[in-house]
């Protein structure tokens, strides 16, 4: 098997083909090639003084090879990275997080929108509330509205889908703050960041 390598020591190929054709098939970019049979590829290994080494175990998830000192490092960006990704984690869970409205705690998942919008659309095209209307049903099983009209419950209703858009808004700002103040920390200040911490009390908690 012959391995082609560039200036760094990475792989840049691997071919079957009798060893008198490697140098014929090296390219201007490849620095050399070695022979071996052990299989591995760029991911696994790569070429010191002339042979197949491996990498290293990865102390850290947030490690990243450093081809000047031949050592794995940590790598800032890659921290930044995982904490964006943290931080819109913990935004979409707070998002489908129940919400407090109207002295009450009410869902607000994909299905409860959906079901919110679908009785608003229903009662403003005028097919009045569902039969039978028993009134709407909370977060902790209480019931709301049960004794109102239609268009008392059409109020509720777009009340509720604004407080839903404003929390949403509220989390994308704060979401947004955050991974833009993740570019000024230094190791120290990444390491001790904490994706779930910072958010507005009225976005409330993700369950």
């Amino acid at each position: 098997m012959i391995y082609y390598y560039d200036n760094d020591g990475r792989i840049t190929r691997r071919v079957q083909a009798p060893d008198k054709e490697a140098e014929f098939g090296k390219l201007d970019t490849e620095a050399g090639y070695v022979f071996s049979n052990m299989m591995t590829d760029d991911a696994h290994s790569y070429v010191l003084a002339g042979e197949l080494v491996d990498f290293p175990p990865k102390p850290a998830p947030d490690s990243e090879w450093d081809w000047s000192t031949l050592a794995w490092a940590t790598s800032l960006d890659k921290i930044r990275d995982r904490l964006g990704e943290e931080i819109n984690t913990e935004a979409a869970a707070r998002d489908l997080a129940p919400i407090h409205y109207d002295n009450a705690l009410f869902d607000a998942d994909a299905t409860a929108r959906e079901r919110i919008k679908g009785l608003a659309d229903r009662i403003t095209r005028g097919d009045g509330l569902t039969s039978p209307w028993l009134g709407w049903r909370d977060y902790d099983n209480g019931m709301h509205w049960q004794d109102a009209d239609e268009s008392a419950v059409l109020s509720a209703l777009r009340g509720l889908t604004r407080a839903i858009e404003d929390r949403t808004q509220a989390l994308l700002a704060t979401a947004w703050a955050s991974k833009a103040q993740l570019v000024e920390l230094d190791l120290t200040a990444l390491q001790a960041f904490d994706a779930q911490a910072g958010w507005p009390e009225e976005t409330g908690k993700s369950l």
